[in-house]
């Protein structure tokens, strides 16, 4: 056999073995895809149900091309009709803003949504029907086919005044706020960034190229859920496309975000769940026909239908929480939040009924590693996942610690030695340390958290200066540059560097009291091992 042909031989089997282990990957996928029954059925409208909304009472009110909007009471997942009151046009979409309900189509309506009174309807200057109504801070923006955007305000009788107006470059499809800038997607597939006080349009964002009827944001991501089945994920700080991502769907009209989920639906009768992390399908609801609305509320997910009726479904189990093991939350539960506590938090964000501390001191990584040292690299992954959805994104303390605790646990399996190996690297990298010691004129860069989590008096400090000297402070111990230098090496590395004179020992000694180390610091133990 020549060498040639054995190397056209051996290429073929390769190519034959990959492909094998991608349809074994698929089949897989595949197989561990959630495709659940609906729990529960209505069919409370004579027509195509068109809108969907839950509550913050836990009502759910529903719009339809019947004309008409209904009020159902949830109670343990089952719904109670209270009233059904009759529009004089379609209804495509539905708010709730100071105890009254607001509804869009031909008209603007207002409603009592105790018991469904109409209170008034607005027309003046629409053309076309309003796709879409959203309040914020005090103002309802309206947008639809006649691809103006509109602002309007309630005077002192409750009934609304337009502010403003601007032409949109299309039919407005949907409407979100994100860190405070409005956003519009259209049907030509663009996406506008709107000044949402002066309506001045700050930029032009390329969606979906044959119309973006969906739009979430999320931790500075777009997603753009156009009309020809595709999600392009786009980058929001620059504008830039990430990449697409789809499953074989057909139009999608509708979507929405429920914690890291992006859920989508649309002509091909079945809900998409897709894990924003991940970019990776994890479910399918399918219903009997084709989807105008979704929403999800309390691990339900809630879907209007051509048919006249709308699916609900339990997605309690796509919950991420909801697999880890009881240790793992109790790490985070409402007990742990309160006990041992330096300082009075700052606050806490409710997840899943459990509370996430927004300050999260270093020295409990040691609790965390023998705890996550006997479990499984998915539930590790799952729980860090859960911790970075829970926390602001410019938290600068949290945010450093668990970017380094998740590279190694994620990556290195626990190893303690990777966590060390980390933090000697963020040690090194004076080029993102934010904060400077300056020791006999001096500088020393460090990183903020480091100082929090390890020092009371740089803590009081923090809380205490103003925010213009904020970055920067002088060290008045009275210690020598050497001894400082030391001592920020060892509160990154939780060692002292070598050869370290006896002077710069006993100096590091005096210096414990004076930085009120925490009460778990080893530098006691670490100066007696050099002394000796």
């Amino acid at each position: 056999m020549s060498k040639a042909f054995k190397k056209l031989f051996k290429h073929r089997k390769k190519k034959q073995q990959t492909e094998k282990i991608n349809i074994s990957k698929k089949k897989e996928e595949e197989t561990s895809i959630f495709e659940p029954k609906e729990i529960k059925l209505l069919n409370p409208h004579s027509a195509e149900v068109r809108c969907v909304f839950i509550s913050e009472d836990n009502c759910l009110y529903s719009g339809s091309f019947a004309n008409d909007v209904i009020k159902h009471k949830l109670k343990n997942d089952s719904f109670k009709k209270i009233w059904q009151t009759k529009t004089s046009s379609y209804i495509f979409s539905l708010s709730i803003y100071l105890g009254r309900l607001y509804a869009t189509g031909s008209s603007i309506f207002c409603f009592d949504p105790k018991n469904g009174d109409m209170k008034w309807s607005y027309s003046k200057g629409l053309n076309g029907y309003s796709f879409v109504n959203v309040w914020y801070k005090g103002s309802l923006f309206v947008g639809g086919a006649d691809t103006f955007l509109r602002k309007f305000q309630l005077d002192n009788n409750e009934e609304l005044i337009e502010i403003q107006k601007v032409k949109n470059n299309g039919r407005i499809w949907s409407i979100k706020f994100y860190d405070d800038k409005l956003y519009t997607s259209s049907s030509n597939g663009s996406i506008i960034e709107w000044d949402y006080e002066t309506f001045q349009q700050r930029r032009l964002i390329s969606g979906s190229p044959v119309g973006a009827w969906g739009l979430e944001i999320s931790n500075s991501v777009i997603f753009s859920c156009g009309k020809d089945g595709e999600i392009q994920t786009i980058d929001l700080p620059t504008g830039n496309p990430i990449r697409k991502f789809n499953e074989k769907q057909s139009a999608i009209i509708d979507s929405c975000l429920y914690k890291n989920l992006l859920f989508t639906c649309g002509d091909s009768g079945v809900v998409f769940c897709f894990n924003i992390l991940t970019e990776k399908l994890v479910a399918r609801f399918k219903t009997e026909a084709k989807n105008w609305t979704i929403t999800v509320s309390n691990d339900r997910l809630y879907a209007g239908t051509t048919n006249s009726k709308i699916y609900v479904f339990d997605i309690a189990e796509l919950n991420p929480f909801n697999c880890l093991s009881q240790d793992l939350k109790q790490l985070f539960s409402r007990q742990e939040l309160c006990d041992n506590s330096i300082q009075t938090l700052e606050g806490t964000v409710n997840f899943h009924d459990y509370f996430v501390r927004k300050r999260l001191e270093i020295e409990n990584i040691n609790k965390f590693q023998s705890v996550f040292l006997s479990k499984k690299q998915e539930e590790i992954e799952t729980f860090f996942e859960w911790i970075y959805t829970g926390f602001t994104k410019n938290n600068e303390l949290v945010s450093g610690i668990l970017k380094e605790m998740s590279i190694n646990f994620f990556n290195q399996k626990n190893n303690q030695k990777a966590l060390q190996k980390d933090l000697k690297k963020m040690y090194e990298d004076d080029d993102s340390k934010e904060f400077t010691i300056f020791v006999d004129s001096k500088p020393i860069k460090i990183h903020k958290f480091i100082l929090l989590s390890r020092s009371d008096l740089y803590r009081g400090m923090f809380l205490s200066v103003t925010e213009d000297n904020s970055n920067k402070v002088t060290d008045y111990s009275g210690k020598s540059f050497k001894a400082v230098g030391a001592l920020v090496y060892f509160l990154y590395l939780g060692k002292l560097p070598k050869y370290l004179k006896k002077s710069t020992l006993e100096e590091l000694q005096d210096a414990i009291d004076y930085y009120q180390l925490n009460e778990n610091s080893n530098l006691p133990t670490e100066i007696e091992k050099l002394l000796k």
